[in-house]
């Protein structure tokens, strides 16, 4: 009945990225949330609860529903990327389409290790190069914008 990784230990670089990147999104969209709803009254059952053991808070409506929204979502994103297999029917959806995702980043983790990254000598000269290249571009078409815009003047248009 437990869960279990989809292929445990392939792409996990890949997962760890994915999995990071969308719970900051998520963080940053629940702290939206919670700035949007930060009008609501307090939670008075969970500030009693809090007080009962000597925790002086006070926990608002919106600061429940950002922080509920934001474990479920966290919940789904660390299902999504790290895949599971599970026996339980009602999640067999959720399971076919985190294992394709899973397996998307075990191959873009692939590809990524067979890319022939340059040296420092090489990416300083290529730089170069791409740097130059779109200088000379741009002489180009400032002299191509400023011809026409001679031509422009002499036919009259501007």
């Amino acid at each position: 009945m437990g869960f279990i990784v989809h292929k445990r230990g392939q792409g996990m670089y890949a997962r760890a990225s994915a999995a990071l990147i969308l719970g900051f999104t998520v963080l940053y969209g629940c702290w939206e949330l919670y700035q949007s709803l930060d009008s609501l009254p307090p939670v008075d059952a969970v500030n009693n609860l809090f007080a009962r053991v000597g925790l002086n808070l006070d926990v608002k409506w919106g600061m429940l529903i950002a922080g509920v929204v934001f474990v479920a979502l966290l919940g789904l994103i660390l299902a999504l990327t790290f895949g599971f297999a599970t026996q339980m029917r009602w999640l067999k959806g959720l399971e076919s389409k985190s294992q394709t995702f899973v397996e998307f980043l075990i191959d873009v983790e692939g590809e990524l290790r067979k890319v022939a990254w340059p040296s420092r000598k090489q990416l300083v000269n290529l730089t170069g190069v791409v740097l130059l290249a779109s200088l000379l571009v741009a002489v180009f078409v400032l002299g191509v914008d400023q011809l026409l815009q001679q031509v422009m003047r002499l036919a009259g248009v501007l």
